[in-house]
């Protein structure tokens, strides 16, 4: 999609758009539940900075369909042996990451770039999953168990992991008219330059459409519908099928479709 599409369509269905910013915004905390489920195995462990990285790339190389055993061993395999530097020190300095793999990466950006061209099974969306849980976890977790001790990241250097979730739930609210809409993987790098654009240091909002966009889609790829899909709501282990939970979901599809 060419940039200009983007904008005007933004410009026509901004109220719209930033209705759906606010309930994320409000609701910030029903994600949160989310990321400590998923970043259980970090939040519990004990164990040195080089495990904790290491647990973080195979759950991000492990997200989505689509996965290839075979090459997600010979992936993290690799990645573990680029990590042999680290020794045991239970907290790192960032640049010492850095230099795990190129001496020339000097920002989260750099090694998003690096690890897409470089890491096997790892492309833009794994890999920007991969660097956000770094940062939840640097940002969430016992002082005494963060993975750096000189963290000093740039925001605006992780990127959205653009999924098919995502996308389709910004097409839903920016191109209700079914043409000329986003693509997960030829709009990536538009949609995180947009919008960190638009929201500034809450562009990171974009992903939470991921958690709300899973329990209201059905279907898959460009099939997926906007619905309530109860089959994933009492099966999930990420969220309590609770009465509150399900008005929470409910109260986002109304302000989705108007």
């Amino acid at each position: 999609m060419d940039e200009n599409t983007l904008r005007e369509n933004f410009d026509i269905n901004e109220k719209h758009f930033l209705k759906i910013i606010d309930f994320l915004e409000f609701n910030k905390d029903v994600k949160c539940d989310l990321e400590r489920f998923f970043n259980s195995a970090i939040l519990s462990n004990e164990s040195n900075a080089k495990e904790k990285i290491r647990i973080l790339y195979n759950n991000a190389i492990s997200a989505g369909g689509g996965n290839s055993l075979t090459k997600n061993g010979e992936s993290c395999k690799k990645f573990y042996s680029s990590l042999s530097s680290l020794g045991e020190d239970l907290q790192i300095e960032l640049k010492d990451f850095y230099n795990c793999f190129d001496s020339t990466i000097n920002s989260f950006a750099s090694l998003f770039s690096y690890i897409c061209k470089k890491c096997l099974n790892f492309g833009p969306k794994k890999s920007a999953l991969f660097l956000k849980n770094i940062d939840w976890i640097q940002n969430h977790i016992d002082p005494k168990q963060k993975i750096f001790n000189n963290y000093n990241v740039d925001i605006k250097d992780l990127m959205i992991p653009v999924d098919n979730v995502i996308v389709t739930i910004l097409n839903k609210i920016l191109f209700p008219s079914n043409s000329n809409q986003l693509d997960q993987y030829e709009d990536f790098k538009l949609i995180n330059e947009f919008f960190k654009e638009k929201l500034n240091d809450r562009f990171m909002l974009i992903e939470d459409l991921w958690f709300w966009g899973y329990f209201s889609t059905m279907g898959n790829r460009k099939n997926r519908i906007i619905k309530f899909n109860m089959d994933k709501f009492y099966t999930t282990d990420f969220l309590i099928p609770s009465v509150s939970n399900m008005k929470k979901i409910e109260e986002f599809i109304k302000i989705l479709e108007k």
